[in-house]
């Protein structure tokens, strides 16, 4: 059980450093510039929402470190790591997605969005976190 909860700890504090790794490439007329999505929330896109990503796991890191007394508590705390967790990514997916859709509409093709290495990063912090909360 403590195995897990460093999983859990572990990929939640990369969910946050990984926030501010470059998890996309723009791409205009051959010029490509790496994006983060602390970019896209502050200034560049103005999406503030995704500031939530990095704060719901840390709120799932918080519930990893409670002391439970009761079976049950340990069970509410494990399911409110993986609300936190699945709150933070809807709502980035949601968020990346419409600025997306919405490059894609006002830039007539000329702006070309693929991810970067910390977007791989990203899904496998993702990916270990899962693999923590099962355990």
């Amino acid at each position: 059980m403590e195995k897990a909860k460093w999983i859990v700890r572990g990929a939640s504090l990369a969910v946050v450093l990984c926030f501010f790794l470059p998890v996309m490439l723009v791409s205009c007329s051959g010029l490509e510039q790496p994006v983060s999505l602390a970019n896209l929330a502050g200034g560049m896109g103005n999406k503030p929402i995704l500031f939530i990503l990095p704060i719901a796991f840390i709120i799932a890191a918080i519930f990893t470190a409670l002391r439970t007394v009761t079976r049950q508590q340990d069970i509410n705390y494990l399911w409110g790591e993986l609300a936190a967790a699945v709150v933070g990514v809807l709502i980035t997916l949601v968020t990346l997605l419409s600025i997306s859709n919405q490059v894609s509409q006002g830039s007539l093709g000329i702006v070309n969005i693929s991810p970067s290495f910390g977007f791989f990063i990203l899904l496998a912090t993702f990916v270990a976190f899962g693999i923590g909360w099962k355990m």
